[in-house]
């Protein structure tokens, strides 16, 4: 059986990920910040397992690695972070703490999640790792 490793599974795109992938008869081992908040994510049926993970957290990332024994045909790093809307993300009002948490959550951790499930990915079949955002991730988005 085929698997894959989803982040930011709980809305949007990642949540319908795990419900296509789950339809195709995949293992799905599917990560949020807070499971017990994720209904639509804990309604879904079929061989999933649903994981508290903070991407940004790199010791809860390590620790994910490890519990995991099994290799990830596909690895979906899917988290996005946005904002902010106001003058901090105009020239010239640029704030500087804002702008590298959000580098940290949008390219920084990704990359730290997929060095932490590099070895699952290696001895898997389907070797495929995904790195996808939304409108979370669009620099368009930001001020004027």
């Amino acid at each position: 059986m085929p698997t894959v490793l989803i982040t930011g599974a709980s809305r949007g795109l990642g949540l319908e990920f795990a419900r296509q992938y789950l339809e195709e008869g995949w293992r799905v081992f599917a990560t949020c910040r807070q499971p017990k908040l994720a209904v639509e994510l804990q309604q879904l049926k079929g061989d999933i397992e649903i994981y508290p993970m903070d991407i940004a957290n790199l010791d809860q990332v390590k620790e994910l690695a490890h519990r995991i024994e099994q290799p990830l045909d596909v690895l979906i790093n899917n988290v996005g972070k946005s904002g902010p809307f106001d003058g901090r993300s105009t020239f010239g009002q640029l704030d500087q703490e804002t702008f590298v948490d959000l580098f940290n959550v949008n390219a920084f951790a990704p990359m730290k999640v997929t060095e932490a499930f590099l070895e699952h990915i290696k001895k898997s079949q389907g070797k495929t790792i995904v790195f996808i955002s939304s409108r979370a991730g669009s620099i368009a988005e930001r001020g004027t």
